[in-house]
């Protein structure tokens, strides 16, 4: 009960910026993007999150397949999508050996200009939607992971039926919405 305290006010950047921090003498570094993507109520947001899936969301991802498996530049390449009313994130993390930290740059452009250009494959939506769908399925598993989703419901303001409206709607997700979205938010420079 009660009402629920006023958001800290945010405002997304308008420009782009590279922030690089020399450590001399560290064997790795820390490659991270950070990109602006769909708020919880845009059209949008699931085909995002689908996307996000294929890109780096899982171990089979397009970035760790490529940066790990393939190439050996590290131990495990990630991306996260995260939205609310107010703002929306896209992220990219990867630590490398320094003498990698090019190549990896190279190889990340190349995976987020696939993900414009040819969207996600249907395997990959239907990795995702089912990922995706099991992840809920998970919310009783434990008082913890409960209290997390019920608490996360509850501050963006949202029910348990627009969630399990969402799970539905993934299922109807497409490649060419994947596409859509990517070229939306994914900056090509």
């Amino acid at each position: 009960p009660g009402e629920r305290p006023e958001r800290v006010p945010f405002s997304p950047p308008t420009t782009q910026r590279v922030l690089a921090i020399d450590l001399p003498d560290n064997p790795q570094t820390r490659i991270a993007l950070r990109m602006q993507a769909p708020l919880y109520g845009d059209s949008e947001r699931l085909a995002a999150q689908v996307a996000n899936y294929a890109l780096g969301g899982h171990f089979l991802s397009r970035l760790n397949t490529n940066l790990r498996e393939e190439k050996g530049f590290t131990y495990g390449a990630r991306s996260s999508y995260f939205s609310d009313h107010e703002r929306g994130t896209w992220q990219i993390g990867v630590d490398v050996a320094v003498e990698n930290t090019a190549a990896s740059v190279v190889e990340i452009q190349r995976e987020l200009a696939r993900l414009v250009n040819e969207g996600v494959t249907e395997p990959e939506i239907s990795m995702g939607v089912n990922s995706l769908t099991a992840d809920w399925n998970n919310t009783m598993e434990s008082a913890s992971s409960a209290s997390y989703a019920y608490t996360d419901r509850f501050i963006e303001g949202l029910s348990v039926d627009q969630h399990l409206g969402d799970l539905a709607a993934l299922a109807e997700i497409n490649s060419a919405q994947t596409m859509s979205v990517a070229k939306d938010y994914v900056a090509e420079d």
